[in-house]
This record gives structure tokens, C-alpha cells and sequence, in this order.
């Protein structure tokens, strides 16, 4: 689907059956949150993703209901264009509850989208968000997270990527990659 040429979905189609859901990106950090969350119970996580993000009625099938989620949340063809990002076990780069406060500020200063105020669908922000350039201050840590300074030739520059990795590590947990929520969810 092409985001400038088709209108953006507010549902899902399983089946030939339509289903209005919430495409709000707050909706979508919330929900990548709960499936991230090792907290909570697979079945309660399961409850509280179909009661974030369905609007009234769900598809008959529960494995139907989560698996369009998932294509609504990660749709396979944008992994592809991101080089198979949803697909791939790296190191995280990014969170997005981690880095809201750099999120917040990349977004007001390179698009002025005060994302506090804005109504964007999920597909929208996901634009947006992959879109950002490498000189705000957002993408200049994931640089530095992204950079393996035992390839960095000069001392001094390695020395500077250890710090940076350091002061700008995310946190232990361990993100579960969107290919594999199904999996944890059935």
C-alpha cells in the first residue's frame, strides 16, 4: 500500500470481514510496549492489546485477530524497505519509551509536530520517524549505539564511541522482536 496514494486504513480485513481498530501511533507505542513487556502474563497481554486496539468487534479467530495487528503494526513490506529490520536479531538501536523525550524533540524541531498534540496515524509517524535526519539529535545516538568501536581504527574516536555507547546505553530489557510476538502469543 502506498501512503500517498491510498487512504490510510482505520481498520483490518480478515477473512472479507472489516474490523475498525485505532491507529493512533500512541495506541502503537502502547502497543509495542505490551508486547515488549516480560511483566506480564501472555494472557493477559493478549487481553490488553485487543482491548487497546480494536475498536468494537474482533475477527472469530484469536490467532486472526493478533496476526493482523502484527501486519498492521510491522507490515511486511515495510521490513523489507528497512533492509528486513523486523526480521533481523540485532542490537537495539532505538526504544521508543526510552527515547521519547529525543522523539519528542526530533519531531517538533525537523517536522513542528508537537507529537503531545497530534493526531498522526500509526503509518504516518512510522513515515516520519524513518525519515528523520542524521544530524538531529535522535539519530546522532543511534549512531553512537549503532557503531562498533572495536572497528574504529583511531583511538581517540574509539574512546569517544565507548563513552557515548556508555552515557547513552538503553536499558536491559530485552525487546521482543515483532517477528516473534506471534510466536510468544500462541
Amino acid at each position: 500500500m502506498s501512503i500517498l496514494t491510498q487512504t490510510l486504513p482505520k481498520g483490518i480485513v480478515s477473512h472479507g470481514h472489516y474490523y475498525a481498530i485505532n491507529t493512533d501511533f500512541r495506541t502503537w507505542l502502547k502497543f509495542g510496549e505490551l508486547i515488549s513487556d516480560k511483566r506480564i502474563s501472555t494472557l493477559k497481554k493478549a487481553k490488553k492489546i485487543i482491548e487497546l486496539c480494536y475498536k468494537e468487534r474482533l475477527p472469530d479467530s484469536f490467532d486472526d485477530a493478533m496476526t493482523a495487528l502484527m501486519e498492521f503494526y510491522a507490515p511486511k513490506d515495510a521490513a523489507q524497505k528497512s533492509g528486513g529490520q523486523y526480521q533481523k536479531k540485532e542490537a537495539r538501536v532505538f526504544s521508543f519509551s526510552e527515547d521519547a523525550d529525543l522523539i519528542y524533540a526530533a519531531f517538533l524541531s525537523e517536522y513542528g509536530i508537537d507529537l503531545c498534540s497530534a493526531e498522526l496515524h500509526w503509518w504516518q509517524f512510522r513515515a516520519l520517524f524513518s525519515a528523520l535526519p542524521q544530524d538531529c539529535r535522535l539519530m546522532q545516538v543511534v549512531g553512537f549505539r549503532s557503531t562498533d568501536p572495536g572497528e574504529i581504527k583511531d583511538s581517540k574516536k574509539r574512546s569517544f564511541y565507548r563513552k557515548m555507547r556508555r552515557i547513552y546505553a538503553l536499558g536491559q530489557e530485552n525487546e521482543i522482536e515483532p517477528a516473534d510476538i506471534l510466536a510468544e502469543l500462541f
